[in-house]
């Protein structure tokens, strides 16, 4: 089916399915016009795997994002068996917001994120059960937001601790990551993905050559990096010490000792 520039909100199933049960491998595009959004929020269903859904995919099933309007789903997906893929590739000027404890039970899920503007939300994290296949793809033209305030710093963007071992990650060449707001009140480190086996982490290389978009006048450094099995997301704050007065370093020290005390 095609969802499309549609709100749903507080909705209830008493089984599986907060908003939409798909049984049987459906197919859905969901999509806004300009100007427009489609929404869901605050949908829950009686499986308490999570504390929100809107999808639940009982065996399989795909799923396109796309429009140049705005994709709300606050409200997390579940898979349960099968071969699910979600798509995100468009050219229009829409955004993507995806949040909630996302799980793979079972089955294979790739999830391509490709082209176009994704932005995750704090509670954001996408979680492999089960020995379940989780493939996701982070493609070159597509702009990644990290909303990291009040974020957990060790809740895993994506989590494979549970995935089947030859599970991938898949990082494009110009993919760009940025904040919606300023990084520099969240200085610290943050788990972006735990325990992906060795044999698919990708290289340093690969993790440097993303694009951190900093916006004029953020002064600080962001990096990510390979710690054992993990990537961690590193930001620091890195001021432009040139117009400072005399000891202005020194407080820009304690600055950022109280910033880490206090994000």
């Amino acid at each position: 089916g095609d969802i499309k520039n549609s709100n749903f909100s507080r909705n209830y199933g008493s089984g599986k399915g907060g908003a939409i049960y798909v049984d049987q491998g459906g197919t859905f595009s969901v999509s806004a016009d300009a100007g427009y959004a489609t929404v869901f929020a605050n949908n829950a269903d009686g499986t308490g795997n999570a504390l929100n859904n809107s999808f639940y995919f009982n065996y399989g099933g795909n799923m396109s994002v796309n429009g140049a309007g705005s994709i709300y789903l606050w409200d997390p997906i579940t898979v349960e068996d099968g071969n699910f893929t979600l798509q995100h590739a468009t050219t229009d000027s829409g955004a993507f917001y995806w949040g909630g404890k996302n799980d793979i039970l079972g089955g294979t899920a790739d999830i391509q994120l490709n082209s176009g503007s994704t932005q995750f939300r704090s509670d954001y994290t996408l979680v492999a059960h089960n020995n379940s296949m989780m493939n996701v793809t982070l493609g070159g033209n597509e702009s990644f937001s990290l909303y990291l305030a009040d974020r957990d710093p060790n809740l895993a963007v994506f989590d494979y601790t549970n995935a089947a071992a030859n599970s991938t990650l898949t990082i494009g060449a110009g993919a760009t990551v940025s904040s919606p707001n300023s990084l520099l009140a969240q200085v610290g480190r943050y788990l972006m993905v735990k325990d992906i086996a060795p044999g698919q982490m990708p290289t340093q290389a690969e993790l440097d050559s993303i694009i951190i978009d900093q916006k004029p006048g953020e002064n600080y450094q962001a990096i990510f990096e390979i710690i054992g099995n993990d990537i961690w997301l590193t930001i620091a704050f890195n001021p432009n010490l040139n117009d400072l007065s005399p000891n202005g370093d020194k407080a820009l020290e304690q600055i950022e000792n109280w910033l880490h005390n206090t994000g």
